[in-house]
């Protein structure tokens, strides 16, 4: 106790640190030019003018003791007491709304020709349909949710002390006052915050993108103030704190413009969210419940064996039982579990209805889905750009670009393209055989070339779609996808299929997917999703709590006990009469040692098959036997022993997208390298904590999980 205590009070030590050195490192104001002020009041002595606007957030007002995110947690929280039903669902449909949701409904509106900027009780009104179906009562609601963050910005803002008196002096001098900002807030939101900021009384016009239509951003709210108040563009001067948005556009739209700098303010504002993405957990331990169901979550763990019987059996067992209690809940037809590491949780399940235990669900079909990160590229592949295709390349294969790695990526090859001209399939045999972006690039500037390759990437996505549907993904009722994580990548590519097939008018079923273990790359997908896809936290180890960070940092440490050991990287679909079947690559493993990882696979689904049946046939704690899990689980990973470290080692096992290699969980480092070998881990898969025991440094392990590289800081919303 005393120990974890001295841990708990270092890393919070060493957090308040790392945001006071952030806070130095903002930096001071920027130099004076003809383009920004510094103050408010260089406004009332502008020439030439008949108006000023002023952008509102972050210029007349900033917000005080929540973020901009922390303001979007509290109303997803808000609609929980609200919304009947699952309330973490609930909170997670309203705090992803802003993303999916938003951007689908902007898209839809600049189809038809209307605006950009889509209104907040839209984005909950669409958000929330999958939950309530009732259309008056969901739009009521949503409106309700609408005044409530209105309620939370009007406690959270304190105005600009400037503002008052620049904009008194404006009027003075005869000239209008005019607000105009980007917001999803509605116009009476608005009005209601300015009159509580005590500025309404000095203002003549507000212009409001949710009630226009129009953003700042896009340029058309400007076009639209300078309509509305009778002025030539030219008269008007917009003051505003974001440099594209309210100077570059507006400048773009005709009028004045200047860039509001308050480094002071945006120091604030960075050190508000740094703080409030900090987030540090607690674990309890019941040495009780850990004994009756055979649970040592403290190790130290001998073998590979030991830690399967000890910990990762039971703790794959409490994730089936978890996933199918869900299905149970939803009403799910189906259970989908996604190659190649979430085909064991199928094994486990269906061992255990094979032994009578009474699981959760017990009609709902289970079934593989074969997916990756490569093949689900290819749902979005065909609309992507030159540069959208580069960046998906060097990040689906974890290196630098080439032709020939974006061919091998999507399984194209030189006789797609029969329809391209000698000089075009030429050019395309050069490129394959170059390094580098050049080649392609050049190749994309040929409209024959672009256009094959679009009709090659097109059939391709139609195959990978024709698997799902194959595989009754759409055909099910509210079904769940299991997997072992981690960010909801593939979750991510889905939706775009998943909005194809709405604008179709194809028929799109309520989806969850659930995840042994989530990492910080969750929170940047969430917002990416399409409303028909609900995505789980970790059930074992949440990156959300602090604990689990370290441990959910990476999988290296996981993987030899999940993955499927007779199947390699998913290569892509082949089309038959039988219909369409995944291509694995061959695991490259000799027959003995294949046999041996197929041995340590049936331990892991027995062992996890008698914990669920132990499970659901006697009462027990599940929060607290969820806690002991996830705290061996932190432990294993977090403070290995020398030990357990060599027994994973020993294991051949695979890692990420790479194919089956005899691949080191960790590598010893030298001290004197230590700085660069932990920045080169937290960028890979490898298993940090392992690679500081075998190194001699691992009473370095227990601050890691609160280091400033493990999160990524949310940055805000500009203009917002």
């Amino acid at each position: 106790m005393v120990a974890a205590r001295i841990r708990l009070g270092v890393g919070r030590f060493l957090a308040e640190r790392s945001l006071r050195r952030a806070a130095r490192g903002d930096g001071g104001p920027v130099p004076k030019d003809a383009n920004n002020i510094f103050s408010l009041h260089d406004a009332a002595v502008a020439s030439d003018v008949d108006a000023v606007s002023f952008d509102l957030f972050d210029t007349l007002a900033q917000r005080r003791h929540l973020s901009l995110e922390q303001v979007h947690r509290k109303t997803a929280e808000l609609a929980a007491d609200l919304v009947p039903g699952d309330r973490a669902r609930v909170m997670r449909r309203i705090l992803g709304a802003r993303g999916f949701c938003a951007e689908a409904l902007k898209r839809e509106m600049q189809a038809r020709g209307a605006g950009d900027e889509p209104a907040l009780e839209t984005v909950f009104d669409r958000a929330l349909a999958p939950l309530i179906p009732e259309d008056r009562s969901r739009l009521a609601i949503a409106r309700r949710l609408v005044e409530l963050e209105t309620e939370v910005e009007i406690r959270n803002l304190a105005v600009n002390p400037e503002a008052a008196p620049a904009m008194r002096a404006v009027r003075a001098s005869g000239r209008r006052v005019l607000v105009t900002s980007d917001m999803y807030l509605p116009r009476r939101s608005i009005d209601r915050i300015l009159a509580a900021l005590g500025l309404a009384p000095l203002i003549d016009e507000v212009f409001v993108s949710a009630e226009v239509g129009l953003t700042k951003a896009g340029g058309g709210l400007f076009v639209a103030v300078a309509a509305a108040t009778g002025l030539a563009p030219d008269r008007i001067l917009h003051l505003g704190d974001n440099w594209h948005s309210d100077v570059v556009m507006a400048r773009r739209s005709g009028l004045r413009a200047l860039h509001y700098v308050n480094a002071e303010w945006q120091a604030d504002a960075r050190a508000l969210a740094r703080r409030g993405a900090l987030r540090i957990g607690d674990r309890l331990r019941r040495d009780q419940i850990a004994r009756r169901y055979g649970i040592r979550a403290d190790g130290p763990f001998g073998s590979i064996e030991d830690m399967i019987d000890g910990l990762i059996g039971p703790a794959a067992g409490l994730f089936v039982a978890d996933t199918l209690a869900a299905a149970e809940r939803r009403g799910a037809s189906d259970v989908f579990f996604l190659t190649r590491d979430g085909t064991v949780f199928r094994e486990i399940a269906e061992a255990a209805r094979a032994c009578g235990t009474p699981t959760a669900a017990p009609a709902a079909r289970l079934a593989d889905l074969a997916t990756s990160r490569a093949t689900g590229a290819l749902l979005a592949a065909p609309d992507r750009g030159t540069d959208g295709l580069i960046s998906d390349t060097c990040y689906l294969t974890e290196g630098g670009f080439s032709t020939a790695a974006l061919f091998a990526l999507y399984g194209l090859s030189e006789a797609d393209f029969p329809t391209c001209g000698r000089s075009v399939r030429a050019a395309l045999a050069a490129a394959l055989a170059a390094p580098g972006e050049a080649p392609f690039r050049a190749l994309m500037e040929r409209p024959t070339f672009r256009r094959a390759l679009a009709r090659a990437l097109e059939s391709r996505r139609e195959t990978v779609a024709g698997y799902l549907e194959q595989q009754g993904l759409f055909a099910a009722r509210a079904p769940v996808l299991a997997d072992i994580g981690y960010s909801g990548t593939w979750a991510k590519q889905l939706s775009v299929l998943l909005e194809a097939r709405s604008r179709r008018g194809r028929e799109i079923p309520p989806m969850e997917f659930r995840f042994f273990a989530s990492n910080r790359h969750f929170d940047a997908n969430l917002p990416r999703l399409h409303p028909a896809i609900d995505l789980v936290p970790g059930v074992l180890l949440d990156h959300r709590d602090g604990a689990c960070l370290s441990a959910s940092l990476n999988f290296a440490w996981l993987e030899p006990f999940f993955v499927d050991p007779a199947r390699g990287v998913l290569q892509g679909f082949a089309r038959s009469a039988e219909g369409i079947a995944p291509l694995f690559a061959d695991p490259g493993l000799a027959a003995g040692p294949l046999d041996a990882l197929r041995a340590r696979r049936a331990r892991l689904v027995g062992r996890a098959a008698a914990f669920l049946d132990d499970f659901l046939r006697h009462e027990g704690d599940l929060v607290t036997l969820r806690d002991i899990l996830r705290g061996g689980l932190i432990r294993l990973a977090e403070r290995p022993t020398a030990a357990e470290v060599r027994a994973l080692n020993a294991c051949r096992h695979q890692r990420g997208m790479r194919a089956i290699a005899h691949q080191p969980v960790a590598r010893p480092i030298r001290p004197d390298r230590l700085r660069a070998r932990l920045s080169q881990l937290r960028a890979n898969d490898y298993w940090v904590q392992g690679s500081l025991r075998l190194s001699g440094l691992g009473f370095l392990n227990p601050l890691l999980r609160l280091h400033p590289g493990v999160e990524r800081i949310p940055t805000q919303e500009a203009a917002r």
